[in-house]
């Protein structure tokens, strides 16, 4: 699928999630794109988590990180003020403010907030499965997929969603997987690594420390250089619907010693832009569509505008993805793209050139 992205999304780090199944509807979703304001939702950048530091008792230097991470369900306004406000499904923690450092205390997101991390400091994440609903799409028991239940595979006499198979909607399995990441096999979160918030585990469940029966713990050791990651649902057969339905967010690493990083814009010019492709109801819910023109949505919001001056450079990392962008680009706020899948390029990429039919950067 091409997205095309106009000028007001040259930021930073960008996550791009497209969705793409088979519809649940034959009447498509209620809610026409088309009456949907742009730009009139303020851009809004994901709140940062906050670890809880392990430190060597001689130095006082931080050697560990440590974060307990909870998926749930919640309602959050992502089309404009006005439009009723989504049922998603996202990750959530302890958290802070990136730009000021304030604590802003327990926070629900979607897309999810942020890690920050160092590298050569590991980082310990305990995950816990709260998602006690049904899953919010069809979830399709004819394919190979967690089945929790160990229902029998279906192989005619489809039934409609809703209501679907109730034995395939519920319990929700979740795996969360940091995409990119040099770990290992144990906590990277595999398709079959999947556990229910009623303590059901799939056949290659691990966890790194003993924890409660509807969590796992995975280990992240950080060795890999400065780069943007980004974590996910991961359950075998579910990961459209999971991260369709917002388990998604950044984790990013970062070298002290990295001679780039200063070259680099950063605060205020260095954010997280999500866009996903989405389709809505008037209800204000999610719809799971193969086809149309679906609004994209970028942070938690529909089509957001944010200000930027015409002469400041902004940063951005593009993730698994090509762009194809309007004509006119060059006259807009420069743009750039230092990294591409886990490691930086030798030098910046200008973004006009990250089309269908441009080359990809060496390696």
């Amino acid at each position: 699928m091409t997205i095309a992205v106009i000028a007001t999304l040259t930021l930073s780090n960008v996550l791009i999630s497209t969705s793409s199944a088979s519809s649940t509807s034959s009447s498509g979703p209620t809610l026409d794109p088309r009456t949907i304001p742009k730009y009139v939702s303020q851009l809004v950048v994901p709140p940062v988590y906050t670890p809880t530091l392990e430190v060597d008792p001689v130095s006082g230097a931080v050697v560990q990180q440590d974060y307990t991470v909870d998926m749930v369900q919640f309602s959050q306004q992502i089309l404009p003020a006005g439009f009723p406000a989504t049922q998603v499904w996202g990750y959530a923690g302890m958290t802070y403010d990136p730009l000021t450092g304030q604590q802003l205390g327990y926070i629900e997101h979607s897309p999810a907030a942020t890690f920050e991390t160092v590298r050569g400091i590991p980082v310990q994440v305990t995950w816990v499965n709260k998602i006690t609903q049904p899953s919010m799409f069809a979830v399709d028991p004819t394919i190979m997929w967690a089945n929790p239940n160990n229902m029998a595979t279906v192989t005619q006499s489809f039934s409609p969603f809703p209501p679907g198979y109730a034995q395939a909607q519920s319990p929700v399995p979740l795996v969360p997987h940091l995409h990119g990441a040099e770990d290992q096999s144990t906590s990277d979160g595999g398709p079959q690594a999947w556990f229910t918030a009623s303590g059901i585990h799939g056949p290659d469940y691990n966890t790194y420390t003993p924890t409660a029966v509807n969590a796992a713990v995975d280990y992240y050791p950080n060795d890999q250089p400065a780069t943007t990651l980004w974590y996910h649902d991961h359950a075998l057969g579910m990961t459209r619907l999971n991260v369709l339905a917002g388990l998604a967010g950044f984790y990013m690493i970062r070298d002290p010693n990295d001679p780039i990083a200063p070259l680099l814009p950063s605060g205020q010019y260095e954010i997280p832009l999500a866009i996903q492709d989405r389709s809505f109801n008037q209800d204000g819910s999610l719809w799971f569509s193969s086809v149309g023109d679906n609004p994209l949505a970028q942070l938690e919001r529909a089509t957001p505008p944010v200000q930027i001056p015409s002469t400041r450079r902004v940063k951005r990392s593009l993730l698994h993805t090509y762009l194809h962008l309007p004509d006119g680009w060059e006259g807009h706020p420069s743009a750039f793209h230092p990294d591409r899948d886990r490691r930086r390029l030798s030098e910046n990429t200008s973004v006009h050139d990250l089309t269908p039919n441009s080359p990809r950067p060496e390696s």
